[in-house]
C-alpha cells in the first residue's frame, strides 16, 4: 500500500513543502521517493493516494482537564470547549485531539484526567495545498512537533523522552512519555551568521528548564534530531548542564531504501505515518464524507458480489439438477435390469406379486441411498477428495472419506478444519450418525490429510 506524507513549513512569508512516498511493509516502511518543493507541485503526485499532512504552529493550546468519563467525542469536545473557553478567540472555529492521561487516576467525582490539544480550524482550510477532492483522501492531519512524538516511541516506550529537531528554519521539540504529548514548542530561528549552535542551544535549555523546572517533569533521556544529529558541540554543552543520556534515531529500524541524512532530512514527514490516530485533527465534517465514500464504495463491492453470487447458485442448482436427474435415469435403468433378471423364474401372478414386492425392497434402498448422500453432501463440498466410499450391511451404512488438501495460508487450513467440524457436529447433533474423524493438518507444508468414517444405523 503506498502512502502519501508531507510537512507543509510557512518560512519567510512562503510555504515550503517536505515530501515523502512510502510503501507500507510488514517490517514498517519503504521509501519510495522524497520531494523540497512548493506545495501546488504536489497535487498531481498525491491525487490518488491516502495522504497524511502536518503543519508548523506556533500557539496550540495544550491543557490537561478532568472530564467526566464519556464515549461520545462530540460530547467531550463539548465539554472541553466550555472548560477552555478562556483560552479561545470569540467567533474563530477550532480543532480538537484528545488522549487519557493513563498515570492520573480518576478524582473523587470520577473524572477521567485527559491532554486535550486545540488549533484554529482554518489552518486545515488554508495550509494544506489540496484540492477539496484530495482532502477527502487525508488519513491524517496534525502538528509537526506532534509528528516528532512517533519517532520517539517507536524506540523508547516507558521512557519520559525530551525529543528536539532542528531543519533550516526551525527548532521543534517534544516531550513525551509512551504516545502521549506532555509539552511541545516550535521556534523559528534565523541564522545570521553567528554561531549556530549557540542558537539552538538556547533554544533548547530554555526549553528543558521551563519543562523540568515548571511543569515538574523528571525526563529520562534527549533525543537529536534533524541537523542537531552531528553538532557535537552542541551535544556536549547539553549534557554538560542536564546529565541526561542522549540518544539518535536510528533510521534502519523504521525505513527501508534511505539513507540516514533523507532520513533526518525527512524525518518529519515519515514519522507522521506511525502517529497514533488520538492526535489527528480532521475536521469532523472530512471524516464523515470520507466515511460515506468508503461505504458507498463497499456497498458497491458487496453489490457486485452478491451479483455474482446469485449467478453462482442458479449454475450450481441447475448443474446440481442435471446431475440429480442423471443418477435417477441409471438408477432406474438399474433397477429394471434387476428386475428383468429375476422375474423369469415366476408365473405371470408371481411375477407381478414378487415384482412389486422386489421393487418396493430396491426403492427403499436407493431412497436410503440418496438420503445418506443429502446429509455429506456438505462434507464433500469441502475439498476434492480422491476416495469417497459408500457401503451398507445390514442395517448400518457406511461412508469414508479420504483425500489431501492443499492450501495456500493458515487461514485457509483454519477456514476448511472449521467447516469440516461444523459439518460433523450438524451429524451428530441429529443422533443419527456415529463419527470418526483423524484427519491430520500439516501447518508447515500447507496441507491436510482428511480421514473421516461415518456410520448411520437405520
Amino acid at each position: 500500500m503506498k502512502l502519501f506524507s508531507t510537512e507543509i513549513t510557512t518560512a519567510y512569508g512562503e510555504k515550503i513543502a517536505k515530501a515523502v512516498l512510502l510503501k507500507k511493509t510488514r517490517s514498517g516502511y519503504s521509501l519510495l521517493d522524497h520531494y523540497t518543493t512548493e506545495p501546488e507541485n504536489l497535487k498531481s503526485v498525491s491525487e490518488n493516494l491516502i495522504t497524511y499532512f502536518c503543519i508548523d504552529y506556533f500557539d496550540t493550546i495544550i491543557e490537561s482537564l478532568n472530564v467526566p468519563p464519556v464515549k461520545d467525542p462530540s460530547t467531550f469536545k463539548l465539554l472541553a470547549k466550555n472548560k477552555l473557553k478562556e483560552h479561545m478567540e470569540e467567533g474563530v472555529d477550532y480543532l480538537m485531539a484528545y488522549k487519557i492521561d493513563k498515570t492520573a487516576p480518576p478524582d473523587k467525582s470520577g473524572n477521567v484526567h485527559h491532554k486535550v490539544y486545540v488549533i484554529p480550524e482554518h489552518l486545515f482550510r488554508d495550509h494544506s495545498g489540496l484540492t477539496e477532492k484530495q482532502k477527502l483522501k487525508v488519513n491524517m492531519f496534525t502538528l509537526s512537533d506532534f509528528a516528532l512524538m512517533a519517532a520517539s516511541k517507536s524506540f523508547f516506550h516507558d521512557d519520559v523522552v525530551f525529543h528536539a529537531y532542528a531543519d533550516e528554519y526551525k527548532v521543534l521539540i517534544t516531550v513525551s512519555k509512551e504516545d502521549t504529548i506532555i509539552y511541545s514548542r516550535t521556534m523559528e530561528y534565523t541564522d545570521d551568521g553567528s554561531a549556530i549552535e549557540n542558537i539552538f542551544y538556547e533554544s533548547i535549555n530554555l526549553t528543558y528548564m521551563f519543562v523540568t523546572k515548571n511543569m515538574r517533569v523528571d525526563v529520562d533521556r534527549m533525543v537529536l534530531s534533524g541537523l542537531l544529529i552531528d553538532m557535537t558541540e552542541l551535544s556536549k554543552m547539553l549534557f554538560d548542564f542536564n546529565q541526561k543520556p542522549q540518544n539518535v534515531i536510528m533510521h534502519s529500524k523504521i525505513i527501508n531504501d534511505c539513507t540516514r541524512e533523507t532520513f533526518h532530512r525527512y524525518m518529519i514527514p515519515i514519522s507522521l505515518c506511525m502517529l497514533s490516530n488520538s492526535y489527528d485533527f480532521t475536521p469532523e465534517s472530512i471524516k464523515e464524507q470520507r466515511g460515506f465514500n468508503i461505504l458507498k464504495k463497499t456497498a458497491n463491492a458487496l453489490g457486485l458480489i452478491f451479483i455474482f453470487f446469485l449467478i453462482y447458485i442458479n449454475i450450481s442448482a441447475f448443474e446440481e439438477m442435471g446431475f440429480a436427474k442423471e443418477k435417477l435415469r441409471s438408477q432406474t435403468n438399474v433397477i429394471g435390469l434387476k428386475l428383468d433378471r429375476h422375474i423369469q423364474n415366476f408365473t405371470d401372478t408371481q411375477m407381478s406379486r414378487y415384482g412389486l414386492y422386489y421393487l418396493k425392497q430396491i426403492d427403499k434402498n436407493f431412497n436410503g441411498a440418496f438420503d445418506l448422500y443429502k446429509d455429506v453432501a456438505g462434507i464433500l463440498e469441502t475439498g476434492d477428495y480422491e476416495n469417497v466410499r459408500f457401503s451398507s450391511e445390514g442395517k448400518k451404512s457406511t461412508v469414508l472419506i479420504n483425500g489431501s488438501v492443499s492450501f495456500s495460508s493458515f487461514k485457509e487450513i483454519d477456514i476448511h478444519r472449521q467447516a469440516i467440524d461444523s459439518q460433523l457436529e450438524e451429524l451428530q447433533a441429529n443422533g443419527k450418525y456415529t463419527v470418526t474423524n483423524t484427519s491430520r493438518y500439516d501447518m508447515d507444508r500447507l496441507n491436510s490429510d482428511v480421514k473421516i468414517k461415518l456410520e448411520k444405523v437405520k
